[in-house]
């Protein structure tokens, strides 16, 4: 176990963590990161969500979804 403290409001904290809490919070950042790695290289081969003239409803659905601020996914 670590001992952990973190301020809030001016008020320490503290509470224990495990060695296995800290490696899956590090292996879901990098996921996280790589997630947005992947969203950045889809909007600049998009040029910024930009729909084809064409585009069918599930295509304008998909880049609208896509064109949200991060995170109002949920």
């Amino acid at each position: 176990m670590i001992q952990v403290t973190h301020f809030f409001c001016g008020i320490p904290y503290s509470y224990a963590i495990n060695k296995e809490a800290i490696n899956m919070i590090v292996e879901l950042e990098k996921e996280h990161d790589h997630a947005g790695e992947i969203l950045r290289q889809i909007r600049a081969v998009t040029s910024d969500y930009t729909l084809p003239l064409d585009a069918c409803g599930t295509y304008r659905l998909v880049y609208k979804t896509a064109r949200r601020p991060r995170g109002t996914y949920i």
